[in-house]
């Protein structure tokens, strides 16, 4: 980037740049878009040191919505109440992706997690108790939006998860993650290299279908897809569920491939039976006939032999899970899974034996 010589061509060039990246957004073209987001900060960070930031203040009008909100990115330490209300209007409008991210700056910026180029962190005084807009308290959480990367705090989202969350119909969870929770699907950008990573769970009912028969005609169907997409299928576990991994190139990755990717994937999942997703299974453990339910790869349930006898193990509050409860819940439902002696049981066999299972498990937190 050149030398900026004067105020009036750090503007321009300012918005120049939030135009573009505008437009590299909306057609998925992340080397423009990235190409200038230095360009913009060195911008705010001259008109920063020659204490001209308000000429920045006219954009906040501007009829380009990245530009209106980059602008207020730039001004909110500046002209709060004015930034505010442009990034609530974007928030609350219907701008697709520039929604989601006024509205992430937003709520960072309440919560006095937004870092902002000419501040090393915000200086704002945390005791005040604002309110937040209506259309921030409609989102999930700011727990959500505090794991987000600095990226997105300052109002950059990623332009190929603005592509992919068209074509997944599902909004971003952060700058670089769709985590489709309900179907099981997460779409990541893995920037560093410069890939798409697409994972989804998927099931199998393990009392009525062959689990290794069904989990093979799935993969061979994603299996057309290669070698565009490389697949990671990992083993089935044998109470019905398994992960798919598949990794995109960027290059490779044009509408219409991830199109009928994402219709496979929605076609396998409108093919799983509905059945309780909770599976139970006994097996041996530490040397004894021991009683387990599951939910996907998790213990939530176990009735397991001490040495005072049978006692009922309950995994729903990791806050109350013991040292031998975090074994079991890292890895040890492999090996038990594995065993000889497992054998799938019935649900309403697992409920009976906890119900008539009198001793509970008193765990010990560290």
């Amino acid at each position: 980037m050149k030398k900026i010589q004067s105020v009036e061509e750090a503007v321009q060039l300012f918005e120049e740049s939030s135009i573009i990246q505008s437009h590299a957004q909306d057609v998925g073209d992340s080397k423009t878009y990235n190409k200038h987001y230095p360009r913009k900060m060195g911008c705010i960070m001259y008109l920063h040191e020659h204490q001209q930031l308000k000429a920045l203040y006219k954009l906040l009008s501007h009829e380009n919505a990245h530009v209106r909100q980059s602008a207020a990115f730039a001004l909110l330490p500046k002209y709060t109440k004015e930034c505010e209300k442009v990034l609530a209007e974007i928030a609350d409008g219907n701008y697709g992706i520039e929604s989601f991210d006024a509205k992430m700056t937003l709520q960072m910026w309440l919560s006095g997690e937004l870092v902002i180029p000419y501040q090393q962190e915000s200086k704002r005084n945390k005791s005040i108790n604002k309110e937040l807009p209506l259309s921030i308290k409609k989102t999930k959480s700011i727990e959500q939006a505090h794991s987000i990367t600095e990226h997105t705090f300052s109002s950059q989202t990623s332009p190929i998860i603005a592509r992919l969350s068209k074509i997944f119909e599902h909004e971003p969870t952060n700058a670089e993650d769709i985590r489709i929770e309900d179907d099981g699907i997460y779409v990541s950008w893995l920037h560093d290299k410069q890939e798409i990573e697409i994972r989804m769970n998927t099931s199998v009912d393990p009392y009525t279908e062959n689990v290794e028969k069904v989990y093979a005609d799935r993969v061979s169907r994603l299996k057309a897809f290669e070698p565009i997409i490389k697949m990671d299928a990992y083993s089935p576990s044998k109470l019905g569920f398994m992960q798919i991994k598949m990794t995109i190139p960027e290059a490779s990755a044009k509408d219409d491939l991830l199109k009928q990717l994402k219709e496979a994937i929605y076609q396998i999942h409108g093919e799983e039976k509905s059945h309780n997703t909770h599976v139970c299974f006994k097996a041996e453990y530490e040397g004894e006939m021991c009683y387990f339910e599951n939910l996907w790869w998790y213990f939530t349930r176990a009735v397991i032999k001490k040495r005072r006898g049978y006692e009922r193990y309950d995994f729903s509050d990791e806050s109350k899970l013991d040292e031998e409860m975090w074994e079991m819940e890292l890895g040890a439902i492999n090996d038990i899974e594995n065993s000889e002696s497992f054998e799938l049981i019935p649900p309403s066999v697992f409920q009976e034996i906890w119900d008539n299972t009198a001793r509970k498990h008193r765990p010990h937190p560290e």
